[in-house]
């Protein structure tokens, strides 16, 4: 019996697209949206027929927006890009410095150069909506990419609530201390109102003549 072997070389394996810092960042940036406005987010996935719930969770939402972006639609992608620059110039986000990240519009490098995930335009807007289409593109070419889209999205989520609510901490903390102040002012006038009359009411009668 002859055996015949297969000299073909097996073809290596193409390279999972990874997310850029840029990629990276701007997803932070959308977890922040999420947690801020999910309302914004929530009726722009509406308007493209995708399905949620009455109220959906941040973990729904990031879910459902990373499968819309991965879809690589440039129309949505121009729409979502809108919100992220509509929120973020309402709102300090003063983490990231969107200028010097999203200002060359067609400049976005690496995975945000396919011509299918392109952005709408020049200027800050089409920066951002051509990050948006890398992170379509870097989420359709691999699971590696979507799961740290995913955790990326989260952890901007998390941040913006964990900075929320040492804010409220701090604030309450403030609001104590000036109570625990006014306290104090109030026992020291106290005390020296009470020291004053004892010692008015320890002097000596003057006898009369």
């Amino acid at each position: 019996m002859v055996r015949i072997i297969n000299n073909e070389k097996e073809k290596p394996k193409e390279q999972e697209a990874m997310l850029n810092e840029k990629s990276k960042a701007l997803l932070q940036i959308i977890g922040i949206i999420i947690a801020d406005n999910p309302k914004a987010i929530q009726e722009l996935l509406e308007d493209y027929s995708i399905e949620l719930a009455e109220n959906p969770t941040d973990q729904e939402l990031t879910d459902k927006l990373l499968s819309a972006i991965g879809e690589c639609n440039k129309e949505f992608n121009n729409d979502l890009a809108r919100i992220i620059l509509d929120c973020t110039l309402e709102s300090s986000y003063d983490n990231f410095d969107f200028k010097s990240l999203f200002k060359k519009g067609g400049d976005s490098g690496g995975e945000e150069s396919g011509g299918s995930s392109g952005g709408g335009g020049g200027g800050l807007w089409g920066g951002i909506a051509s990050a948006v289409g890398g992170i379509g593109s870097a989420i359709g070419g691999g699971r590696r990419a979507r799961e740290e889209a995913t955790t990326k999205t989260l952890q901007g989520i998390y941040a913006y609530k964990s900075q929320l609510a040492a804010n409220e901490q701090s604030k309450g903390k403030n609001k104590m201390y000036m109570l625990i102040g006014l306290f104090v002012l109030l026992g020291l006038a106290v005390a020296a109102m009470a020291f004053f009359s004892k010692k008015q009411s320890q002097q000596p009668i003057p006898l009369k003549a």
